[in-house]
């Protein structure tokens, strides 16, 4: 399977996960009352997309006999989710961002890797925070010969 219809399968995934774990902004105003409220919310679905698709992805790697590790440790943080091939190389790095984090892109740029994907769920993607890495268009970000491929969702 090539990278751009692995990519656009991720999208896919990522936007039925996006739309499942997701609050609404009802659900989000109705919870704020309850907290302001004093009322104990710990207990109330608030929404998980990111953890849920994080670990989504880390299983996914199976199917393409790949192996998916959560929290990959890197010299400046940690990346949400790897895919190394079978011999333990890094194949596919995935940071999973709710918001416009530049800490994100630069893990990626960072990573020894063949391919990095940033999912972003951003109401607002702001093209123009991550123009100090190099050129960026609407589908990738590149710096040099490291390329950052986009899904928005």
């Amino acid at each position: 399977m090539e990278i751009d219809e692995l990519q656009l399968l991720i999208k896919q995934k990522a936007k039925r996960f996006h739309r499942k774990y997701t609050p609404t902004s009802e659900q989000v105003r109705r919870n704020r009352i309850l907290k302001n409220s004093g009322h104990d919310i710990k207990n109330i679905r608030r929404g998980n997309y990111h953890n849920f698709f994080q670990y989504f992805l880390m299983n996914y790697a199976k199917e393409f006999n790949l192996i998916g590790i959560k929290e990959y440790k890197v010299k400046n943080g940690r990346i949400d989710v790897m895919w190394q091939l079978p011999n333990g190389e890094n194949f596919i790095a995935f940071e999973i961002n709710t918001s416009n984090r530049v800490k994100s892109i630069q893990k990626l740029l960072d990573v020894e890797v063949e391919h990095r994907i940033w999912i972003c769920s951003a109401y607002i993607v702001k093209f123009e925070k991550f123009k100090v890495f190099g050129e960026v268009t609407a589908n990738e970000i590149r710096n040099g010969n490291r390329v950052i491929k986009c899904i928005y969702i």
